[in-house]
């Protein structure tokens, strides 16, 4: 390859742009979801107006030979395993991934398309851990042991926006109990120690006391144990009310030692026994064993992010997209990382019982691929459809869905379909950015019975509202609540979003559901081959429970 053609997905992406260009890319398209933002980068960029764009299935289409993806975390496994699936090269802000489900999927893509997938952890080229790291490779630590590295980071104000809503570190970061956010920590020390397996994980907090309307404690510890039985210690703290300390690391080996400065004013220090006595020297002293292609960007980097890091990253990765080195930060070594923070979130929910990690060897054998899936029925109503009253039966209410309703939509969702839980919630339908509304109807007792919701998908169903995740709880059955969220979201999508037609997707077996939506003037669309004889069966099965 030439020069790659990158497009920048998100404005976090946009750091590694400096990089980028120093190592001979081009910088193709740019893509943000918000306008504003979107006209501020593509300026600042340089991007023509052409080559902005907002959905990132545009981006994709665009041309572009690899994506740089900055955007927040819930999104980065579902974007890169799109780009791979396009042919597309892949670099993806920390974390890879927000579940164990995601990181197999994004492992598997990678395995499947053959493009360099890098995650962007611009920790692993601050200056002293690079250093660090050429020293462990020259074997001047002797044989390395025990490490430790902490991100200590007050972004309160990160969590919310200015006007009190949640962002989404307030749901990714700091919403969920665990070292939710180790890899600025894990990465490099990993790097010392070989990078070997991690085995289990052991996590305990300090308990909430900075913040209490967040689930995270306000200092985090995660012991790694690695399958060698050396061990990792990480600390999280993005709660308390302190200065940053971000670059906290230890390093010890049986012929040397490192500890990171702590605080202002203080210096990196470092022990080797090839130093002679034993006592502390600066690390600046060893500068001059730098691996000489840091001192080739050195310069380049120079007021770059993070110490430099950002720019290396998008050198590194510009440089792995034409086949000059292989990624520095591959999909392996994401996924690991990544995963080990996940486990983490059930030891310390166990009260800090050790768990085990999978292998990578575990992950690929999960994600071996599947029999492939029949395409779902899809059902379509005509824009001039005339739509029923929203008539809640008694004793029961018709309202939109907000964040506060995640457990009880949960609950409706899981005693619906099953295989439902409160972060499959968020991903699927109150985070997602192409779900612009979920309806329910509410029991007396406050209970959530039934649930659909407004999404749109211009790729596939241009200018129609797609009816998404209709379900309601069996035990309020015969109600038509089902019908009545569903009509509220076909009247959100008319009257909200100016789309006349609606189209929806279900599965042969739901043939109460097909019911319902018969009833509200859907009728088949024929898009696969099979359709039609599914459709004969599906009628017949209708036609037969009529009879019963």
């Amino acid at each position: 390859m030439g020069a790659p053609r990158v497009g920048i997905v998100g404005r976090r992406a946009a750091s590694a742009v400096p990089g980028l260009l120093a190592a001979g890319a081009e910088l193709a398209a740019v893509c943000e979801l918000d306008p504003e933002t979107l006209t501020r980068l593509g300026d600042a960029l340089g991007v023509p107006p052409e080559r902005r764009f907002q959905r990132y299935e545009d981006l994709l289409a665009s041309g572009v030979d690899a994506v740089a993806i900055g955007t927040p975390m819930p999104l980065h496994a579902a974007q890169s395993i799109a780009a791979l699936d396009a042919g597309k090269h892949v670099l993806c802000e920390v974390t890879a991934a927000v579940s164990l489900p995601e990181c197999r999927a994004l492992l598997a893509a990678v395995r499947r398309c053959g493009r360099v997938y890098m995650m962007a952890e611009n920790y692993c080229y601050l200056r002293q851990n690079v250093l660090v790291t050429q020293l462990v490779r020259e074997g001047a630590f002797g044989d390395c042991y025990y490490a430790e590295g902490e991100y200590v980071h007050d972004v309160k104000a990160l969590h919310h926006d200015p006007d009190g809503a949640p962002t989404w570190r307030a749901r990714w970061q700091v919403g969920v109990n665990g070292c939710t956010y180790g890899t600025h920590s894990l990465g490099p020390v990993m790097r010392w120690l070989g990078d070997e397996r991690i085995a289990s994980v052991s996590c305990l907090g300090s308990g909430v006391h900075t913040d209490p309307g967040h689930p995270m404690e306000d200092s985090v510890l995660m012991l790694c144990k690695l399958a060698s039985g050396r061990l990792i210690r990480i600390r999280l703290d993005m709660m308390s009310n302190r200065p940053h300390a971000a670059t906290n690391y230890t390093l010890q080996g049986t012929a040397g030692c490192y500890e990171a400065a702590r605080a202002q004013g203080e210096r990196d220090r470092i022990w080797l026994r090839s130093l002679g006595e034993p006592r502390w020297h600066d690390l600046e002293e060893l500068s001059d064993r730098l691996p000489a292609w840091y001192g080739e960007g050195a310069a380049l980097a120079a007021g770059s992010g993070h110490g430099g890091g950002d720019f290396f990253v998008g050198w590194d990765f510009a440089r792995a997209c034409r086949g000059e080195i292989p990624s520095p930060v591959p999909v392996g070594d994401a996924v690991t990382w990544t995963v080990a923070g996940l486990r983490s979130q059930e030891s310390i929910a166990r009260g800090g019982t050790p768990v085990p990690v999978p292998s990578l060897d575990d992950l690929e054998g999960l994600a071996a691929p599947q029999p492939r899936r029949p395409p779902q029925l899809v059902m379509r109503a005509p824009a001039g459809l005339p739509l029923p009253e929203l008539q809640a039966p008694a004793g029961y209410t018709l309202r939109r869905a907000g964040p506060e309703d995640a457990a009880a939509l949960t609950a409706c969702l899981e005693a619906a379909f099953g295989g439902w839980d409160a972060e499959r919630v968020h991903r699927a339908l109150l985070d997602a950015p192409d779900v612009q509304a979920t309806f329910v109807a509410e029991s007396a007792g406050g209970r959530i019975v039934a649930t659909a919701s407004h999404r749109e998908i211009p790729e596939r169903f241009p200018g129609a509202t797609y009816l998404h995740w209709v379900g309601a709880d069996p035990a309020h059955a015969g109600l038509r609540l089902g019908a009545l969220v569903s009509a509220a979201v076909l009247r959100y999508g008319r009257a909200e979003r100016g789309l006349g037609e609606a189209v929806l997707e279900t599965d042969d077996q739901r043939l109460a559901a097909v019911a319902t939506y018969l009833a509200l003037g859907f009728a088949p669309e024929y898009r696969d081959p099979g359709h039609p004889a599914r459709w004969s069966a599906v009628f017949r099965a209708l036609a037969e429970a009529r009879r019963r």
